[in-house]
Protein backbone atom coordinates (compact mmCIF):
# COMPACT_ATOMS: atom_id res chain seq x y z
CA UNK A 1 0.00 0.00 0.00
CA UNK A 2 2.81 2.45 1.30
CA UNK A 3 4.85 1.61 -2.32
CA UNK A 4 1.21 2.62 -4.34
CA UNK A 5 1.15 5.91 -2.75
CA UNK A 6 4.98 6.26 -3.07
CA UNK A 7 4.37 5.49 -6.98
CA UNK A 8 1.21 7.70 -7.28
CA UNK A 9 2.37 10.61 -5.70
CA UNK A 10 6.33 11.21 -6.94
CA UNK A 11 6.67 8.33 -10.00
CA UNK A 12 9.24 5.93 -11.02
CA UNK A 13 12.24 7.72 -10.34
CA UNK A 14 11.68 8.26 -6.63
CA UNK A 15 10.36 4.52 -6.16
CA UNK A 16 13.72 3.86 -8.10
CA UNK A 17 15.88 6.12 -5.36
CA UNK A 18 13.63 4.23 -2.70
CA UNK A 19 14.59 1.00 -3.47
CA UNK A 20 18.35 1.29 -3.70
CA UNK A 21 17.96 2.50 0.35
CA UNK A 22 19.26 -0.91 0.79
CA UNK A 23 22.06 -1.08 -1.37
CA UNK A 24 23.25 1.81 0.21
CA UNK A 25 22.49 0.83 3.91
CA UNK A 26 24.64 -1.61 3.40
CA UNK A 27 27.83 -0.26 2.92
CA UNK A 28 29.87 1.54 5.75
CA UNK A 29 31.14 4.64 6.09
CA UNK A 30 34.35 3.31 3.95
CA UNK A 31 32.10 2.35 1.39
CA UNK A 32 32.95 -1.27 1.77
CA UNK A 33 30.14 -3.82 2.41
CA UNK A 34 31.35 -6.80 4.37
CA UNK A 35 31.91 -10.42 2.29
CA UNK A 36 28.46 -11.79 3.73
CA UNK A 37 26.34 -9.17 2.03
CA UNK A 38 28.86 -9.25 -1.20
CA UNK A 39 28.12 -13.01 -1.28
CA UNK A 40 24.50 -12.21 -1.56
CA UNK A 41 24.23 -9.68 -3.86
CA UNK A 42 26.46 -12.17 -6.17
CA UNK A 43 23.88 -14.71 -5.93
CA UNK A 44 21.19 -12.18 -6.70
CA UNK A 45 22.51 -10.58 -9.74
CA UNK A 46 23.86 -14.09 -10.78
CA UNK A 47 19.99 -15.18 -10.67
CA UNK A 48 19.32 -12.27 -12.05
CA UNK A 49 21.56 -12.49 -15.35
CA UNK A 50 20.22 -16.45 -15.64
CA UNK A 51 16.53 -15.23 -15.68
CA UNK A 52 17.32 -12.74 -18.46
CA UNK A 53 19.26 -15.39 -20.25
CA UNK A 54 16.62 -17.76 -19.83
CA UNK A 55 13.58 -15.37 -20.91
CA UNK A 56 16.26 -14.65 -24.35
CA UNK A 57 16.16 -18.46 -24.89
CA UNK A 58 12.80 -19.01 -24.65
CA UNK A 59 9.60 -17.89 -23.21
CA UNK A 60 8.81 -17.96 -19.47
CA UNK A 61 7.11 -21.45 -18.44
CA UNK A 62 4.11 -20.95 -15.90
CA UNK A 63 3.73 -24.44 -15.21
CA UNK A 64 5.59 -24.04 -12.12
CA UNK A 65 3.30 -21.49 -10.47
CA UNK A 66 0.23 -23.81 -11.52
CA UNK A 67 1.25 -26.99 -10.60
CA UNK A 68 3.39 -25.93 -7.22
CA UNK A 69 1.44 -28.26 -4.11
CA UNK A 70 0.87 -25.78 -0.85
CA UNK A 71 3.95 -25.54 1.39
CA UNK A 72 3.77 -26.86 4.79
CA UNK A 73 -0.45 -29.05 4.40
CA UNK A 74 -0.49 -32.41 3.44
CA UNK A 75 -3.72 -34.38 3.85
CA UNK A 76 -3.62 -37.97 5.14
CA UNK A 77 -2.08 -40.53 3.16
CA UNK A 78 -2.30 -43.88 4.83
CA UNK A 79 -5.49 -46.01 5.70
CA UNK A 80 -3.76 -45.63 9.08
CA UNK A 81 -4.37 -41.96 9.12
CA UNK A 82 -7.36 -41.59 6.94
CA UNK A 83 -9.35 -43.83 9.81
CA UNK A 84 -8.76 -41.56 12.61
CA UNK A 85 -10.51 -38.83 10.29
CA UNK A 86 -14.02 -38.53 11.50
CA UNK A 87 -16.71 -39.77 9.04
CA UNK A 88 -18.46 -36.73 7.12
CA UNK A 89 -22.15 -36.30 6.84
CA UNK A 90 -24.02 -36.62 3.81
CA UNK A 91 -24.75 -33.19 2.64
CA UNK A 92 -23.15 -30.83 0.02
CA UNK A 93 -22.44 -27.41 0.95
CA UNK A 94 -22.49 -24.57 -0.93
CA UNK A 95 -21.31 -21.08 0.03
CA UNK A 96 -21.97 -17.81 -2.18
CA UNK A 97 -23.77 -14.14 -1.54
CA UNK A 98 -26.78 -14.74 -2.50
CA UNK A 99 -27.56 -11.28 -1.81
CA UNK A 100 -25.33 -8.09 -2.16
CA UNK A 101 -23.82 -6.94 -4.79
CA UNK A 102 -22.03 -10.45 -5.68
CA UNK A 103 -25.37 -11.87 -5.65
CA UNK A 104 -25.63 -12.98 -9.62
CA UNK A 105 -22.75 -15.86 -8.79
CA UNK A 106 -24.26 -16.93 -5.72
CA UNK A 107 -27.81 -17.47 -7.25
CA UNK A 108 -25.72 -19.14 -10.66
CA UNK A 109 -23.54 -21.43 -8.05
CA UNK A 110 -26.68 -22.37 -5.77
CA UNK A 111 -28.66 -23.32 -9.41
CA UNK A 112 -25.83 -25.15 -11.11
CA UNK A 113 -25.77 -27.36 -7.74
CA UNK A 114 -29.39 -28.01 -6.71
CA UNK A 115 -30.18 -29.46 -10.32
CA UNK A 116 -26.88 -31.68 -10.14
CA UNK A 117 -28.15 -32.27 -6.57
CA UNK A 118 -31.98 -33.23 -7.29
CA UNK A 119 -30.12 -35.63 -10.47
CA UNK A 120 -28.17 -38.00 -8.30
CA UNK A 121 -30.86 -37.82 -5.83
CA UNK A 122 -33.70 -39.25 -8.06
CA UNK A 123 -31.28 -41.81 -9.49
CA UNK A 124 -30.97 -43.22 -6.13
CA UNK A 125 -28.73 -40.77 -4.81
CA UNK A 126 -24.99 -41.80 -3.25
CA UNK A 127 -24.40 -44.97 -1.88
CA UNK A 128 -28.26 -45.21 -1.24
CA UNK A 129 -28.09 -42.80 0.76
CA UNK A 130 -30.23 -39.12 -0.04
CA UNK A 131 -27.94 -36.38 0.08
CA UNK A 132 -28.72 -33.15 2.11
CA UNK A 133 -28.53 -29.83 0.25
CA UNK A 134 -27.10 -27.38 2.55
CA UNK A 135 -26.22 -23.78 1.32
CA UNK A 136 -25.12 -20.48 3.46
CA UNK A 137 -25.25 -17.02 2.24
CA UNK A 138 -22.39 -15.10 2.19
CA UNK A 139 -23.76 -11.59 1.66
CA UNK A 140 -21.18 -10.44 0.01
CA UNK A 141 -18.82 -10.26 2.43
CA UNK A 142 -15.67 -11.82 3.85
CA UNK A 143 -17.49 -11.19 7.33
CA UNK A 144 -20.43 -13.51 5.88
CA UNK A 145 -18.17 -16.35 4.34
CA UNK A 146 -16.52 -17.07 7.39
CA UNK A 147 -19.46 -17.04 9.38
CA UNK A 148 -20.88 -19.54 6.46
CA UNK A 149 -17.68 -21.70 6.77
CA UNK A 150 -18.27 -22.07 10.20
CA UNK A 151 -22.04 -23.43 9.37
CA UNK A 152 -20.37 -25.94 7.37
CA UNK A 153 -17.46 -26.62 9.61
CA UNK A 154 -20.30 -27.05 11.96
CA UNK A 155 -22.54 -29.34 9.85
CA UNK A 156 -19.48 -31.50 8.67
CA UNK A 157 -20.38 -31.42 5.01
CA UNK A 158 -18.98 -33.98 2.49
CA UNK A 159 -17.40 -30.58 0.66
CA UNK A 160 -17.94 -27.04 0.17
CA UNK A 161 -18.89 -25.80 -3.82
CA UNK A 162 -17.80 -21.66 -3.79
CA UNK A 163 -19.17 -18.91 -5.78
CA UNK A 164 -16.24 -17.83 -7.97
CA UNK A 165 -15.60 -14.78 -5.48
CA UNK A 166 -12.80 -13.56 -4.24
CA UNK A 167 -13.87 -13.66 -0.30
CA UNK A 168 -15.62 -17.08 -1.00
CA UNK A 169 -12.14 -18.60 -2.52
CA UNK A 170 -10.02 -16.68 -0.51
CA UNK A 171 -11.25 -15.86 3.14
CA UNK A 172 -11.93 -18.84 4.79
CA UNK A 173 -8.89 -21.04 3.48
CA UNK A 174 -7.33 -21.48 6.91
CA UNK A 175 -10.48 -22.69 8.71
CA UNK A 176 -11.05 -25.01 5.78
CA UNK A 177 -7.70 -26.61 6.02
CA UNK A 178 -7.93 -26.62 9.74
CA UNK A 179 -10.53 -28.55 9.67
CA UNK A 180 -10.09 -30.39 6.63
CA UNK A 181 -13.16 -29.78 5.46
CA UNK A 182 -12.68 -29.73 1.36
CA UNK A 183 -13.79 -26.44 -1.10
CA UNK A 184 -14.14 -26.98 -4.66
CA UNK A 185 -14.74 -22.66 -6.38
CA UNK A 186 -16.09 -23.21 -9.37
CA UNK A 187 -15.28 -20.61 -11.49
CA UNK A 188 -12.36 -18.75 -10.26
CA UNK A 189 -9.73 -17.31 -12.38
CA UNK A 190 -7.37 -16.81 -9.41
CA UNK A 191 -4.68 -19.38 -8.88
CA UNK A 192 -5.50 -21.72 -5.89
CA UNK A 193 -1.80 -22.65 -5.42
CA UNK A 194 -0.97 -21.83 -2.15
CA UNK A 195 -4.08 -21.76 -0.20
CA UNK A 196 -4.35 -25.34 1.19
CA UNK A 197 -4.43 -28.92 0.33
CA UNK A 198 -7.94 -29.11 0.61
CA UNK A 199 -9.06 -26.56 -2.11
CA UNK A 200 -9.70 -27.06 -5.76
CA UNK A 201 -11.44 -24.88 -8.45
CA UNK A 202 -12.56 -26.55 -11.50
CA UNK A 203 -11.88 -23.46 -14.10
CA UNK A 204 -10.09 -23.87 -16.96
CA UNK A 205 -6.56 -22.44 -16.91
CA UNK A 206 -5.63 -19.30 -19.05
CA UNK A 207 -2.23 -21.22 -19.68
CA UNK A 208 -4.50 -23.63 -21.42
CA UNK A 209 -6.88 -21.60 -23.48
CA UNK A 210 -4.56 -19.16 -24.61
CA UNK A 211 -2.70 -21.55 -26.47
CA UNK A 212 -4.97 -23.30 -28.46
CA UNK A 213 -6.79 -19.82 -29.37
CA UNK A 214 -3.50 -18.70 -30.75
CA UNK A 215 -3.47 -22.26 -32.38
CA UNK A 216 -6.20 -21.55 -33.98
CA UNK A 217 -6.00 -18.35 -35.00
CA UNK A 218 -2.33 -19.01 -36.62
CA UNK A 219 -3.06 -21.94 -38.48
CA UNK A 220 -6.92 -22.09 -39.08
CA UNK A 221 -7.06 -18.63 -39.85
CA UNK A 222 -3.44 -17.94 -41.42
CA UNK A 223 -2.47 -14.75 -39.35
CA UNK A 224 0.96 -13.88 -39.35
CA UNK A 225 1.16 -10.85 -37.24
CA UNK A 226 -0.67 -9.66 -34.11
CA UNK A 227 -1.49 -6.62 -31.75
CA UNK A 228 -2.41 -6.74 -28.11
CA UNK A 229 -3.94 -4.25 -26.28
CA UNK A 230 -3.61 -4.09 -22.43
CA UNK A 231 -5.90 -2.38 -19.71
CA UNK A 232 -3.75 -1.25 -17.37
CA UNK A 233 -6.16 -0.40 -14.95
CA UNK A 234 -6.84 -4.56 -14.88
CA UNK A 235 -5.27 -6.57 -13.13
CA UNK A 236 -6.54 -9.75 -15.20
CA UNK A 237 -6.05 -7.94 -18.29
CA UNK A 238 -2.15 -7.38 -17.36
CA UNK A 239 -1.77 -11.02 -16.44
CA UNK A 240 -3.61 -12.26 -19.54
CA UNK A 241 -1.74 -10.39 -22.02
CA UNK A 242 1.36 -11.58 -20.59
CA UNK A 243 0.24 -15.21 -20.77
CA UNK A 244 -0.64 -14.45 -25.02
CA UNK A 245 2.88 -12.37 -25.75
CA UNK A 246 4.38 -16.02 -24.14
CA UNK A 247 2.36 -17.99 -26.01
CA UNK A 248 3.04 -15.78 -29.06
CA UNK A 249 6.96 -16.20 -28.60
CA UNK A 250 6.41 -19.93 -28.18
CA UNK A 251 4.36 -19.99 -31.55
CA UNK A 252 6.84 -18.00 -33.53
CA UNK A 253 4.10 -15.40 -34.72
CA UNK A 254 5.40 -11.61 -34.25
CA UNK A 255 4.09 -9.01 -31.61
CA UNK A 256 4.12 -5.91 -34.22
CA UNK A 257 2.16 -3.37 -31.62
CA UNK A 258 1.47 -3.27 -28.23
CA UNK A 259 -1.26 -0.84 -26.78
CA UNK A 260 -1.58 0.48 -23.14
CA UNK A 261 -4.27 1.86 -22.41
CA UNK A 262 -3.83 3.71 -18.64
CA UNK A 263 -6.49 5.23 -15.86
CA UNK A 264 -7.02 8.92 -16.26
CA UNK A 265 -6.11 8.85 -12.74
CA UNK A 266 -2.61 7.68 -12.98
CA UNK A 267 -0.16 10.23 -12.36
CA UNK A 268 2.17 11.52 -14.84
CA UNK A 269 -0.32 9.59 -17.50
CA UNK A 270 -0.62 12.12 -20.29
CA UNK A 271 -3.90 12.19 -22.43
CA UNK A 272 -2.93 9.89 -24.84
CA UNK A 273 -2.08 7.25 -23.10
CA UNK A 274 -5.41 6.90 -21.36
CA UNK A 275 -7.80 7.66 -24.41
CA UNK A 276 -8.75 4.81 -26.50
CA UNK A 277 -8.89 6.41 -30.16
CA UNK A 278 -4.98 7.44 -29.49
CA UNK A 279 -4.46 4.20 -28.70
CA UNK A 280 -6.51 2.58 -31.62
CA UNK A 281 -5.10 4.83 -34.10
CA UNK A 282 -1.36 3.58 -33.42
CA UNK A 283 -2.28 0.70 -35.74
CA UNK A 284 -2.42 2.97 -38.68
CA UNK A 285 1.26 3.58 -38.09
CA UNK A 286 3.14 1.28 -40.75
CA UNK A 287 1.57 -2.11 -41.33
CA UNK A 288 -2.13 -2.84 -40.08
CA UNK A 289 -1.76 -6.14 -38.25
CA UNK A 290 -3.98 -9.34 -38.97
CA UNK A 291 -5.53 -9.51 -35.57
CA UNK A 292 -5.84 -7.74 -32.23
CA UNK A 293 -6.15 -9.21 -29.43
CA UNK A 294 -8.06 -7.66 -26.41
CA UNK A 295 -7.40 -8.65 -22.87
CA UNK A 296 -9.80 -6.03 -20.90
CA UNK A 297 -13.34 -6.72 -19.96
CA UNK A 298 -16.84 -6.73 -21.58
CA UNK A 299 -17.56 -2.70 -21.04
CA UNK A 300 -14.35 -1.73 -22.65
CA UNK A 301 -13.95 -4.32 -25.03
CA UNK A 302 -17.08 -3.15 -26.92
CA UNK A 303 -15.69 0.57 -26.60
CA UNK A 304 -12.61 -0.61 -28.43
CA UNK A 305 -14.44 -2.66 -31.02
CA UNK A 306 -16.57 0.23 -32.00
CA UNK A 307 -13.42 2.65 -32.42
CA UNK A 308 -11.98 0.37 -34.30
CA UNK A 309 -14.63 -0.06 -36.54
CA UNK A 310 -15.23 3.83 -37.05
CA UNK A 311 -11.11 4.23 -37.83
CA UNK A 312 -11.46 1.80 -41.02
CA UNK A 313 -9.98 -1.19 -39.13
CA UNK A 314 -11.79 -4.08 -39.99
CA UNK A 315 -9.00 -6.65 -38.31
CA UNK A 316 -10.67 -9.49 -36.43
CA UNK A 317 -11.18 -8.95 -32.94
CA UNK A 318 -9.62 -11.73 -30.47
CA UNK A 319 -10.58 -12.26 -26.99
CA UNK A 320 -10.83 -14.09 -23.53
CA UNK A 321 -14.05 -15.65 -22.38
CA UNK A 322 -15.12 -12.38 -20.59
CA UNK A 323 -16.35 -11.19 -24.35
CA UNK A 324 -18.53 -14.48 -24.90
CA UNK A 325 -21.00 -13.74 -21.61
CA UNK A 326 -22.85 -10.78 -20.93
CA UNK A 327 -24.81 -9.80 -24.09
CA UNK A 328 -21.39 -9.00 -26.44
CA UNK A 329 -24.09 -10.20 -29.59
CA UNK A 330 -26.60 -7.45 -28.59
CA UNK A 331 -24.51 -4.77 -27.60
CA UNK A 332 -21.98 -5.14 -30.90
CA UNK A 333 -24.27 -6.40 -33.70
CA UNK A 334 -22.41 -6.62 -37.07
CA UNK A 335 -19.58 -4.84 -35.77
CA UNK A 336 -19.00 -8.52 -33.86
CA UNK A 337 -18.88 -10.54 -37.00
CA UNK A 338 -15.73 -11.70 -36.85
CA UNK A 339 -14.65 -12.10 -33.41
CA UNK A 340 -12.74 -14.72 -32.14
CA UNK A 341 -12.66 -15.71 -28.71
CA UNK A 342 -12.25 -18.95 -26.14
CA UNK A 343 -14.81 -20.12 -23.50
CA UNK A 344 -15.27 -22.75 -21.29
CA UNK A 345 -18.65 -23.78 -21.42
CA UNK A 346 -20.87 -24.11 -25.56
CA UNK A 347 -24.80 -23.32 -24.00
CA UNK A 348 -25.63 -24.28 -27.95
CA UNK A 349 -23.51 -27.32 -28.23
CA UNK A 350 -25.57 -30.33 -29.88
CA UNK A 351 -23.67 -32.71 -27.39
CA UNK A 352 -26.23 -34.97 -25.69
CA UNK A 353 -25.67 -34.16 -22.11
CA UNK A 354 -25.14 -30.24 -22.72
CA UNK A 355 -28.59 -30.23 -24.71
CA UNK A 356 -30.57 -31.85 -21.45
CA UNK A 357 -28.28 -29.99 -19.48
CA UNK A 358 -29.22 -26.56 -20.78
CA UNK A 359 -32.98 -27.68 -21.30
CA UNK A 360 -33.26 -28.70 -17.24
CA UNK A 361 -32.16 -25.38 -16.63
CA UNK A 362 -33.70 -23.31 -18.57
CA UNK A 363 -37.09 -25.41 -17.47
CA UNK A 364 -36.55 -24.86 -13.84
CA UNK A 365 -34.71 -21.13 -13.51
CA UNK A 366 -36.22 -19.32 -16.93
CA UNK A 367 -32.64 -18.87 -18.43
CA UNK A 368 -30.08 -20.15 -20.11
CA UNK A 369 -27.08 -21.42 -18.14
CA UNK A 370 -24.23 -19.67 -18.16
CA UNK A 371 -20.35 -20.55 -17.84
CA UNK A 372 -20.95 -20.20 -13.98
CA UNK A 373 -24.06 -22.48 -13.26
CA UNK A 374 -21.90 -24.92 -15.65
CA UNK A 375 -18.95 -25.09 -13.52
CA UNK A 376 -20.91 -25.26 -10.34
CA UNK A 377 -23.33 -28.08 -11.82
CA UNK A 378 -20.17 -29.97 -13.32
CA UNK A 379 -17.92 -29.62 -9.37
CA UNK A 380 -21.28 -31.00 -7.78
CA UNK A 381 -21.00 -34.21 -9.95
CA UNK A 382 -17.36 -34.83 -9.47
CA UNK A 383 -17.92 -34.38 -5.76
CA UNK A 384 -20.63 -36.91 -5.93
CA UNK A 385 -18.93 -39.26 -7.58
CA UNK A 386 -16.07 -38.89 -5.83
CA UNK A 387 -18.28 -39.66 -2.57
CA UNK A 388 -19.66 -42.71 -4.80
CA UNK A 389 -16.63 -44.39 -5.44
CA UNK A 390 -14.64 -43.68 -1.95
CA UNK A 391 -13.92 -46.41 1.02
CA UNK A 392 -15.12 -44.02 3.33
CA UNK A 393 -16.85 -40.03 3.38
CA UNK A 394 -13.35 -39.47 5.33
CA UNK A 395 -11.81 -36.27 4.23
CA UNK A 396 -8.86 -38.42 3.17
CA UNK A 397 -10.45 -40.71 1.39
CA UNK A 398 -12.84 -38.12 -0.46
CA UNK A 399 -9.83 -36.17 -1.47
CA UNK A 400 -8.12 -39.06 -2.96
CA UNK A 401 -10.99 -40.04 -5.17
CA UNK A 402 -11.61 -36.04 -6.26
CA UNK A 403 -7.99 -36.25 -7.28
CA UNK A 404 -8.03 -39.15 -8.93
CA UNK A 405 -10.81 -37.64 -11.09
CA UNK A 406 -9.60 -38.37 -15.57
CA UNK A 407 -11.35 -37.38 -18.11
CA UNK A 408 -14.68 -36.53 -16.77
CA UNK A 409 -17.14 -35.59 -19.19
CA UNK A 410 -19.10 -32.73 -18.06
CA UNK A 411 -21.19 -29.27 -18.81
CA UNK A 412 -17.88 -27.49 -19.24
CA UNK A 413 -15.94 -30.13 -21.09
CA UNK A 414 -13.56 -33.39 -20.08
CA UNK A 415 -12.12 -32.70 -16.47
CA UNK A 416 -8.64 -34.54 -15.40
CA UNK A 417 -7.56 -33.06 -11.83
CA UNK A 418 -3.74 -32.41 -10.94
CA UNK A 419 -2.03 -33.31 -8.10
CA UNK A 420 -2.26 -29.82 -7.29
CA UNK A 421 -5.89 -29.50 -7.37
CA UNK A 422 -6.05 -27.84 -10.43
CA UNK A 423 -7.36 -29.09 -14.13
CA UNK A 424 -6.64 -29.93 -17.20
CA UNK A 425 -9.25 -28.44 -19.69
CA UNK A 426 -9.33 -27.59 -23.35
CA UNK A 427 -11.48 -24.52 -23.89
CA UNK A 428 -13.94 -24.23 -26.85
CA UNK A 429 -12.78 -21.83 -29.45
CA UNK A 430 -15.67 -19.64 -31.12
CA UNK A 431 -15.99 -17.40 -34.05
CA UNK A 432 -18.62 -14.71 -34.64
CA UNK A 433 -20.28 -15.42 -37.87
CA UNK A 434 -23.56 -14.80 -39.34
CA UNK A 435 -26.54 -17.12 -39.36
CA UNK A 436 -30.19 -16.19 -40.95
CA UNK A 437 -29.18 -12.18 -40.46
CA UNK A 438 -27.50 -12.16 -37.06
CA UNK A 439 -24.50 -12.95 -35.59
CA UNK A 440 -23.86 -15.53 -33.28
CA UNK A 441 -20.79 -17.37 -31.63
CA UNK A 442 -20.18 -20.94 -33.29
CA UNK A 443 -18.19 -23.38 -31.87
CA UNK A 444 -15.42 -24.47 -34.58
CA UNK A 445 -15.14 -27.92 -35.27
CA UNK A 446 -12.00 -29.63 -33.87
CA UNK A 447 -11.37 -26.44 -31.41
CA UNK A 448 -14.02 -27.64 -28.58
Amino acid sequence: MLKTKIFRRFGWLSCLLIASIPLLWGCGEDGKETREEDSKWAERESSFQNMIKKDKMGAMDFSSQRDSPAPELRTAETDEEILKEPLRDGALGVVGPESGELSDYGKKTLNGVQLALDEVNKAGGVKGRQIEFFHKDTASSVAGTLAAADAMIKKNVLAIIGSPTGEVTFSATKPLNDTRTILISAGTRRRIGTTGVYHFRNTQEETAAIPELLRYCIQEKGFKDFAVFTSMVNDFSIELAAYIKNSLMLQGAPLSKELFLWPETTTYITEEQSSINVQVRKLKEGKIPDAFIFTGDLEEGLKVLKVLREEGISIPFVCGEDIVEGGFLEKAGKMGVGTIAYAGFDPDSQEPHILKFTADYKDRYGEKPDRISALAYDAAKIVLSAAEKSPSWRSGHLIKEIRATKDFKGVTGITTFTESNEVVKRPTIFEVKEKDGKPQFTAMTGYR
